[in-house]
């Protein structure tokens, strides 16, 4: 079983006031069960930030502020999003978001968030964006991934009062005492983890620094596409909480 889970009413999260206006580090962070240090309303915050900068100004410039130097879309090929976006013209849909679940690396540093869109034009769908925190821009989406669904409940924003599900990777052991990673720790410098001068893979494998959030998606030749995430839990196996499937594009 995940170490760790609960449901987040939106007041608590509104707590952090100031991170509905910028996304916050989520640096305090919370002890959970387990040793475990992570605070997914940090995750929430900054989803919550690009779904209102997607309706204010847009999808597109909302994905360009909020997203990762080597941050991946799928057009339905991988493409690297800051480059592909400066690309794009004309009057972008808004986008509504409401996020369902969030699962988070045990050392806070990593998330993928789970749930719906609903699109200005009226299209529903799901989606998966994956996290990193950066020790200075705070949370910054990697990997968005998603498609339209005709079988997803009427999307709303992520702070329309639904209740969001938080789920936290059990701590693995380190060191021969099992030592737990130290919340007080300065975060690592930020990484690129893709070159976005290169042409992107059309598949890849990642996890979090502490091995507790792993994921990989892959593009078939088709354009068919794949996200899996796993987390690490209490037995020192993994657990699949993510199972994305994207068919190939039609005509």
């Amino acid at each position: 079983m995940i170490r760790s889970g609960r449901v987040l009413p939106l007041a608590t999260l509104l707590m952090a006031g100031a991170a509905l206006a910028q996304p916050s580090g989520g640096g305090r962070g919370s002890r959970m069960g387990g040793g475990g240090y992570a605070d997914p309303s940090g995750v929430i915050a900054a989803e919550m930030y690009l779904g209102r900068l997607s309706i204010e100004k847009g999808e597109w410039a909302a994905l360009a502020k909020t997203g990762t130097k080597d941050a991946i879309l799928f057009t339905p090929s991988p493409v690297f999003a800051q480059r592909w976006l400066k690309g794009q013209h004309g009057a972008p849909l808004s986008v509504r978001w409401r996020t369902e679940t969030v699962y988070m690396s045990c050392d806070g540093r990593a998330a993928a968030s789970v749930g719906h869109y609903v699109q200005s034009d009226g299209k529903i769908g799901w989606y998966t964006n994956l996290w990193r925190r950066d020790p200075k821009q705070g949370f910054q989406w990697t990997l968005s991934h998603g498609g339209p669904t005709d079988k997803a409940p009427a999307a709303k924003d992520a702070d329309a009062g639904d209740e969001i599900t938080a789920k936290v990777a059990f701590c693995k052991r380190r060191g021969p005492r099992g030592a737990q990673p130290d919340p007080k720790a300065a975060p690592p410098p930020p990484a690129v983890m893709l070159d976005p001068g290169q042409p992107p893979p059309m598949n890849w494998e990642d996890k979090s620094e502490d091995g507790s959030l792993r994921w990989r998606w892959a593009v078939a030749p088709d354009k068919s596409r794949t996200l899996d995430v796993w987390m690490a839990t209490e037995d020192g196996k993994e657990i699949q909480v993510v199972t994305d499937r994207a068919a190939p594009p039609g005509p």
